[in-house]
């Protein structure tokens, strides 16, 4: 994806999925999980954290994956050949960039 959009952004949004948070701390801050680290220190950019119990905060985000949903991924998909199916969404994507 990165790739893709030319570079990592500077900073990345995130709610606060599992995967990434172990714990929230006081004071907004958190407890990551190791491979979230890792992932945030080879690419480098960093990262935001909604505020719990805040939807107002991610409801941009979610507009836009029910977006991508509904555009690229509805009805739904029989992958054969994921090669493929990638190279039809990127063809998607950019139509509507």
């Amino acid at each position: 994806m990165f790739h893709h959009m030319g570079g990592v952004p500077k900073a990345i949004r995130f709610d606060n999925l599992s995967p990434a948070v172990k714990k929230i701390l006081p004071n907004g801050e958190r407890h990551l999980t190791e491979e979230f680290q890792n992932f945030v220190l080879h690419y480098g950019f960093e990262c935001e954290f909604c505020n719990p119990a805040s939807g107002n905060e991610k409801g941009h985000v979610e507009a836009m994956v029910k977006y991508v949903r509904n555009n690229f991924l509805l009805p739904g998909l029989h992958v054969i050949e994921l090669d493929e199916l990638n190279k039809e969404l990127w063809g998607r994507q950019k139509k509507t960039a």
